[in-house]
């Protein structure tokens, strides 16, 4: 716990059940890398490459993602509870039955990405371009959506009591 591997080159590795637990991996490429069930709470891993890596059931409590590319990026059931989010790229990323609550999403991108039946009270989505985004099922309780693009996303079945909506852009 606590490695630093910032800058590494992991692209490709298999690091599934792994302790990363405060690990720096600032600037690191993991280009399908399989972090499957890893333990990540507290990571930096700022503007690093994630593309194409897989997270599955892996535990990123209170990590810090900021500026990072995760497009295709697989988060199935993660556990991202106030993971930081910020400017990262997620762009067709899956986050399917993903625990989001808390996290922070401001100014990134999750254009296309599918993100049904997750757990999303009080995240923080201002300025999130979600075009076309799979929001199906989603629990959502104040979640703050202000001036989040939203237009041609899925919310069927979407629970959006007390979010915040202001500006948003919701055209079909």
């Amino acid at each position: 716990p606590g490695a630093n591997l910032i800058g590494a080159d992991l692209s490709g590795a298999n690091l599934a059940d792994c302790n990363l637990t405060g690990a720096k991996l600032d600037g690191a490429k993991l280009q399908g890398a399989i972090l499957d069930r890893a333990i990540l709470q507290r990571a930096t891993m700022r503007s690093a490459d994630l593309c194409d890596a897989s997270f599955e059931d892996a535990d990123l409590t209170s990590a810090c993602l900021a500026s990072t590319s995760l497009q295709r990026a697989n988060f199935t059931r993660a556990k991202l509870t106030r993971a930081d989010f910020t400017s990262a790229n997620l762009e067709h990323a899956v986050l399917l039955q993903a625990n989001i609550e808390a996290a922070k999403f401001t100014d990134a991108v999750l254009r296309r990405a599918d993100l049904s039946e997750c757990a999303l009270a009080s995240a923080v989505l201002v300025r999130t371009d979600l075009f076309a985004a799979g929001l199906a099922r989603t629990r959502c309780k104040g979640m703050n959506l202000a001036g989040a693009g939203l237009a041609e996303a899925n919310l069927q079945g979407a629970m959006l009591e007390s979010a915040i909506l202001e500006g948003t852009n919701l055209r079909l």
